[in-house]
């Protein structure tokens, strides 16, 4: 994740004061402190040009977590800055709480909330704002403008059968319809579930999981920015650890590979003015490195995302078909630096570029979409993304 969401340790490393810089848990230290605590701000600035349009986002986050032997309470939220061409829209992103309580090993129940953004109702001008840069595989944080307030549950469920363990997890999260008539995201009432199935593999573990979500929202008279529907998706995921190369018996290296499909189901408006492309199916692959370096780390991550879908609507009279497809490859260096008694910066930076193409026939453009080009009927518009982001989180467990 990039710096605009804050990174917190949930199993924070505690300080040791006769070094002044934090320790690494021994391999074979399993007893956790009875209470452990982080606090963490963070500021990220980033900037992405879509064609002849930039846009930019700032951000400043705050987490705080608290584990308390088999109880953990989880808070963050962040303030977001997104400007466009000719507009800017300020606000919060939901703030978020987590209760989880583990009354097992492998085993949780968790109680989640979220406040509503602000703006929790989008007019025109900054829906068409955020319309340049939404759906376009970057990591923005004013995609979230316009959520409503959530309460849910979620269960974890850990089977162990020998090497190999086998997860089962599922939720409800619930979201009151909303009462204005503004542009807004609501997605009504949503379950979901899912399957992990862990083994070994050789000195890793390798991983696959299936998930599956379904939500109720109406289309709120045509105020709704939420597609529709629920999603299916597919990972895998492999840990591998290998030997340290530059110093021998020193901390090891580690690489993580992962595949992931996401797929929505029944997404009937999945043309919405706050995206540039259409919703559709999302192929993410990732590659990662992470190298010990002292009580720090540094880590540096590849990522490729690719997506096409079909849309079709009208425009007055006539019907528009859009066929749309997009893709980027996207480069983050991290590191974690710790400074002393607990307190830890984390550094990040990242590198996009990437295209999208659209095809609209039967009608050159959709009134309201600033984020597509006039052409015509038939005729493949492509545009460029380039851009990137850095940031610093310092963050501080007791």
């Amino acid at each position: 994740m990039r710096l605009a969401v804050v990174l917190i340790t949930l199993n924070a490393v505690c300080a040791s004061a006769q070094s002044g810089a934090p320790k690494r848990k021994s391999a074979n230290d399993t007893t956790p402190p009875s209470v452990e605590q982080t606090i963490a701000v963070g500021l990220s600035h980033s900037s992405y040009a879509f064609g002849d349009s930039t846009v930019t986002e700032q951000n400043t986050t705050f987490a705080y977590d608290l584990t308390v032997k088999r109880v953990h309470l989880g808070i963050a939220g962040t303030s977001v800055n997104y400007g466009a061409p000719g507009h800017t829209v300020n606000g919060l992103i939901p703030t978020t709480w987590t209760l989880d309580w583990r009354f097992h090993e492998g085993d949780t129940l968790s109680f989640v909330g979220r406040i509503g953004a602000q703006p929790a109702g989008l007019d025109s001008t900054q829906v068409a704002a955020l319309g340049l840069s939404g759906g376009a595989l970057v990591d923005l944080q004013s995609a979230s403008f316009g959520m409503r307030p959530m309460t849910g549950v979620h269960a974890v469920v850990t089977l162990p059968a020998g090497d190999l363990s086998f997860v089962l997890r599922g939720g409800l999260e619930i979201e009151p319809r909303p009462a204005d008539g503004a542009r807004t995201y609501w997605t009504g009432n949503t379950v979901f579930g899912g399957v992990t199935l862990s083994g070994a593999a050789g000195a890793g573990r390798l991983s696959g999981s299936l998930d599956l979500s379904s939500s109720s929202a109406d289309s709120l008279n045509g105020k709704n920015l939420f597609p529709g529907g629920g999603e299916f998706s597919a990972h895998v995921d492999l840990h591998m650890p290998f030997d340290n190369p530059v110093t021998t018996g020193a901390e090891a290296w580690t690489t993580d590979w992962s595949a992931k499909l996401t797929n929505p189901i029944s997404d009937t408006r999945n043309d919405q003015p706050n995206r540039r492309i259409p919703y559709g199916p999302i192929t993410e692959l990732t590659g990662a490195l992470s190298v010990p370096i002292g009580a720090g780390s540094l880590g540096a991550t590849l990522d490729y995302l690719s997506t096409s879908a079909t849309a079709n609507g009208r425009v007055g009279p006539a019907t528009a078909s859009t066929n749309a497809s997009s893709s980027a490859s996207i480069f983050t260096i991290d590191g974690s630096i710790p400074l002393f008694a607990g307190l830890e910066l984390q550094p990040q930076v990242g590198f996009a570029t990437g295209n999208s193409s659209l095809t609209v026939a039967g009608a050159a453009r959709r009134p309201g979409r600033p984020a597509r080009a006039p052409a015509a009927s038939g005729v493949s518009v492509s545009t460029p993304l380039s851009g990137g982001w850095f940031g610093l989180t310092l963050s501080l467990s007791f």
